[in-house]
This record gives C-alpha cells, structure tokens and sequence, in this order.
C-alpha cells in the first residue's frame, strides 16, 4: 500500500509522529510500517514533550555534565546517522538525576538540532476544562477522602468517558486531556 502524509494527517496523526517514527529505526533498515507503530511513536513523542515543558530552566548549566552526553550523541549520530541509538541517549538525558534540569533542557535542544522534533517550539497549552468533569474530580476528591474508592474508581471512569484523565496530587487533583 501506498500512504501518503495527508492520509496520516486525516488520521489524527501529526507529522512530527511519523518522523518521530522514522528516527527510531535506522536509515539502512527496512521501515516495517503499521499503525501500531505510527500510535507507539506518538505516545514517546507525546512523553517526550511532557518531559520538555515539565522542565525548569533553574539552575546553572554546567558544561562538563552536557559534554558527556553532547560527545555521546554526536558519536552516534557520526556513525552512519544512528538515530535509534542517538534517541536512547536523549532518553538518558531525562532519567539521569544528577543532571540539572537546566542542562537537561539545553541538551534537548541541541539534540533538536538534528533530530528536528520541534522542542524548542512546545508551549504548554492552557487546557479548558468543562465544569462537569471538574465537578467529578471534586466528588472523586471527596470519595477519596472518605475512603470510598469503589466510588471514586466510578467517578475516575466517568471523567474517562468524557475525555478527560484525572491523577491524584499532594494537592488534591490534576485533570488532562486523554
């Protein structure tokens, strides 16, 4: 079959999914292509621009930290453009503690560079959330406080059914778009 951006577009898939996609395998090897695949590479994708805006820019860079993973970046992406192994090291990037978020944020952007995923341009969106689903989250709060987690587990599903994910905080609640 023959598949072309404008058909992945019609699909609800954005063109940073596919090349997202195509990054994850190696420029020699075949692209085995499915749906499942084009969906896994959006939710990284979508994990990866969390991970960005989650990110503060506080803190001091340090040169000396960026240049381990900057070297190792460069190494891979200066062996025959191994993307596979250059995105496994911009996934190390977000899970070592010990870099600051600073330089984690700095790093990202200059893998970006290269990697073209539009990082530099993320902003958070301002999520409007309808006042039925923040009413349930307010009912699942009070459910949760009395120990009624049948109930709460009902209202987690409603808010589901309506799009709309709630996760619990220190503060009480946190409602996203599923």
């Amino acid at each position: 079959n023959f598949i072309t951006l404008s058909i992945l577009i019609e699909k609800g898939f954005d063109p940073l999914d596919y090349r997202y996609f195509c990054l994850g395998t190696h420029y020699r090897k075949p692209l085995m292509f499915s749906y499942e695949a084009l969906e896994g590479a959006r939710a990284a994708r979508k994990r990866l621009n969390e991970k960005v805006l989650e990110l503060t820019k506080k803190g001091t860079a340090s040169a000396q930290k960026q240049k381990k993973y900057l070297g190792a970046f460069t190494n891979d992406i200066n062996d025959d453009l191994n993307t596979p192994k250059a995105l496994a090291v911009m996934w190390e990037v977000l899970k070592d503690e010990n870099v600051t978020d600073k330089d984690k944020h700095s790093l990202l952007l200059k893998f970006d560079k290269v990697l073209g995923l539009n990082l530099k341009g993320l902003k958070k969106e301002k999520l409007k959330i309808p006042s039925e689903v923040k009413k349930l989250a307010e009912e699942r709060l009070t459910a949760r406080q009395n120990k009624d987690w049948k109930k709460a587990d009902e209202l987690r599903e409603k808010i589901k059914e309506l799009g709309y994910v709630v996760g619990d905080t220190k503060e009480g609640y946190e409602i996203k778009k599923e």
